[in-house]
């Protein structure tokens, strides 16, 4: 049962692991709150899986989490993904948290 091992990866720290169980929006965001505990190749193939608007409502979601912590992260993942996220998209994105 892939949620069980989602489930059991994430209890135990196992972040990038738990990500490639889990199906679910809210379990997603929930998990990239240990994105800075996570490897960016992961997190760069992980977004690659996602629909454009899933990608981005995911990267938002980031950002809400903490610019600080987070902008590096974002950053990587847009600059991997720029085309199928859409330029314009991203451009909101980080304008609506004055990422100038």
């Amino acid at each position: 049962d892939k949620l069980k091992i989602a489930m059991s990866c994430e209890n135990v720290g196992l972040y990038d692991r738990a990500l490639e169980f889990y199906s679910d929006m809210k379990d997603y965001k929930r998990v990239l709150g240990h994105a800075p505990n996570m490897k960016i190749e992961h997190l760069q193939n992980f977004f690659g899986q996602l629909s454009p608007d899933e990608a981005i409502e995911c990267l938002t979601q980031l950002l809400k989490n903490g610019v600080r912590a987070n902008l590096r992260i974002v950053v990587e993942i847009a600059k991997k993904w720029s085309e199928q996220f859409t330029p314009k998209a991203l451009i909101e994105m980080f304008e609506s948290f004055s990422c100038y």
